[in-house]
């Protein structure tokens, strides 16, 4: 790492061992995938290590929000959810374009992921950052194969019902609709 140049460190716990092991599993699939697709708007991961404490890895910082650095106190990852709550306290709104610059990226990277049998299963506005005012797809830890008897994980809201994947629906797809319908009306999915 360059000097001055900052980092996200996310730590799971060993004491949550299942987690861990899920966690481990999402992050080899999705290093492997990424390398492939080099996709711009999924977020890199830099390093990932498993000591007999826990699992940690490291991807780029975000943007902050309220602040410019992260030793503000006030200083918080930018992500649309957070881009969300400040128009809605601000009462001003994203206009068109900038609802096609958040999502336009975001539907390429889940469709490349998708065409590599992956599904990320849990696309909701928290789990998009923003990176050099860029939106990536982030948290990892529930991605997988794309499979019929793939189990249903991820948010409520944003988990697409078992209607939906009965018929033929891609989890995927769902999450990112949830997603598009809080950015355009401010709105919980549910």
């Amino acid at each position: 790492v360059m000097p001055g140049v900052r980092k996200a460190l996310k730590w799971v716990p060993g004491a949550i061992l299942p987690k861990l092991e899920r966690e481990l599993a999402a992050l080899i699939q999705y290093q492997q995938v990424s390398q492939k697709l080099r996709h711009a708007n999924l977020v890199p991961i830099e390093h990932v290590n498993r000591t007999a404490e826990g699992l940690f890895y490291v991807m780029p910082l975000a943007d902050g929000l309220h602040a410019t650095t992260p030793d503000d106190p006030a200083w918080r990852s930018a992500s649309l959810l957070g881009l969300i709550e400040s128009h809605r306290r601000e009462n001003t709104w994203f206009s068109s374009q900038e609802i096609v610059h958040l999502m336009m990226p975001l539907l390429v990277a889940l469709q490349q992921l998708s065409d590599a049998g992956i599904v990320h299963r849990d696309v909701k506005p928290e789990n998009i950052l923003l990176i050099n005012g860029l939106p990536f797809l982030a948290d990892i830890s529930l991605l997988g194969e794309d499979t019929i008897d793939m189990t249903q994980r991820g948010t409520p809201g944003f988990v697409a019902p078992s209607w939906y994947l009965e018929s033929g629906g891609h989890p995927d797809q769902y999450g990112a609709a949830a997603t598009l319908y809080c950015l355009l009306t401010g709105n919980s999915p549910d």
